[in-house]
């Protein structure tokens, strides 16, 4: 399995974490929710600039006024459309969304402040500057909201000044007001800072993760494969020994004797190069996960008498970094049908999502209650725990739906890192 970039060492910047593809996932999520935050507020800011122009016209531009504010909300539509396609490239020009409502915002302040000396219109609009840090406070990077706050002080302090001269202020009202602003565009840079550090620790922690899955599967391999040696090498061989040896057996033993002797080593010879299969399942390798999977099912159908199918209508033919540990959780999930379902049939699915490999195992058999799975692990039956501990380690997740008398669907999905 390869390892993550960065397992030689923390990443110390959000550039350097996004150089590995499974790590840049995590900050293209997290930065999708900061701007989703960030649309809301921005539609807040948008109510609340159409409400001021409708309900405090300021006198002889409220058309303009009216104008600016709606292109204002049709850029905010526009910015709610952009969240809903997942492309980087939004979140890369998130910049320009902030220097947009920085824009508009201004300018039906001063439109308002410079037309009107008997309203109160541009003295209100002003709160709206307020929100401008808070836009810029839900993402991650700190030049972005750098860029998005200075801009809206500078703005915000020349259109108070517009605003003192249309209703009489004192300047001193008018400089604590921007100094207030000031504060709260610092303390969210800062906070920016401080959630930009957090998504960084985290990025790191998932870093080493896969660094420990990857050793981790690695040295399960190595064990199983040194297992098998040793059964193949060792035991199969002194049991296929042991068959030729009853030639060598004299005449005159007893027939049924013979044949049992004969019987019990055939079943040990089999038995043991099952095991060896299993342990170093060489089909996997050498003919892909489907093919590995479907000689799963066929064994499982065979042991546990019951009807299955497996459905690759969306899997593909292309190897990916997920099939060993699908194929490990498949054998695992099979072996309990097997063993617990008393199932008549089970349906299989492999499928390729744009998040990831699924894996899905139905049955029809007697289900289980929530109670059953720690009743299970109580008693050392660590297998599927340890099958759900290695698929989340691998980033992904397990779900099991399953009521008693009703059958059991067990759903596993794997992130798959990109090809090369």
């Amino acid at each position: 399995m390869q390892k993550p970039t960065g397992a030689n060492h923390d990443a110390t910047s959000l550039r350097e974490l996004a150089r590995s593809p499974e790590l840049r996932a995590l900050l293209v999520e997290h930065a999708t929710r900061g701007f989703r935050v960030q649309v809301i507020l921005r539609a807040v800011l948008a109510v609340f600039v159409t409400l001021v122009v409708l309900l405090l016209p300021p006198a002889g531009v409220q058309l303009p006024s009216i104008l600016i504010a709606a292109a204002y909300c049709v850029w905010t539509i526009a910015t709610f459309i952009a969240v809903r396609v997942d492309d980087e490239r939004v979140l890369r020009l998130n910049w320009v969304t902030l220097i947009g409502d920085v824009i508009a915002l201004g300018l039906v302040t001063t439109t308002a402040a410079t037309a009107d000396r008997l309203s109160w219109t541009g003295d209100v609009l002003l709160n709206g500057f307020f929100l401008v840090p808070l836009l810029a406070a839900v993402q991650l990077r700190i030049w972005v909201a750098v860029v998005a706050t200075v801009p809206a002080v500078a703005v915000f302090a020349v259109c108070s000044a517009l605003a003192r001269q249309a209703e009489a202020q004192p300047w001193s009202y008018v400089l604590l007001r921007i100094l207030v602003l000031i504060g709260v565009c610092v303390g969210c840079v800062l906070l920016v800072r401080v959630q930009s550090s957090r998504v960084l620790a985290i990025g790191n922690t998932v870093g080493h993760r896969g660094v420990l899955l990857a050793e981790l599967l690695e040295s399960e391999t190595r064990e199983r494969s040194e297992l098998s040696e040793a059964l193949h090498d060792g035991a199969l061989q002194y049991v296929l020994a042991a068959r030729q040896d009853l030639d060598d057996l004299p005449a005159d033993v007893d027939p049924a004797v013979r044949a049992r002797l004969e019987e019990a080593l055939a079943q040990a010879v089999a038995m043991l190069r099952s095991q060896v299969a299993r342990l170093t399942p060489a089909i996997l390798e050498q003919a892909g996960l489907v093919a590995a999977v479907r000689r799963l099912i066929e064994d499982a159908s065979e042991r546990g008498r019951f009807e299955s199918r497996l459905d690759v209508s969306s899997w593909g033919s292309e190897p990916t970094s997920a099939d060993q540990i699908l194929f490990d959780t498949a054998r695992e999930l099979l072996t309990n049908v097997v063993k617990h379902a008393h199932a008549k049939s089970v349906t299989v699915t492999l499928a390729r999502t744009s998040v990831g490999a699924t894996l899905t195992v139905t049955d029809d058999g007697a289900g289980m209650k929530e109670s059953d799975a720690d009743e299970s692990l109580r008693a050392g039956h660590i297998g599927l725990a340890t099958r759900r501990i290695r698929v989340e380690a691998a980033g992904g997740r397990m779900g099991v739906a399953s009521t008693p008398g009703g059958g059991t669907t067990v759903t596993v999905l794997v992130p798959v890192k990109p090809a090369g």
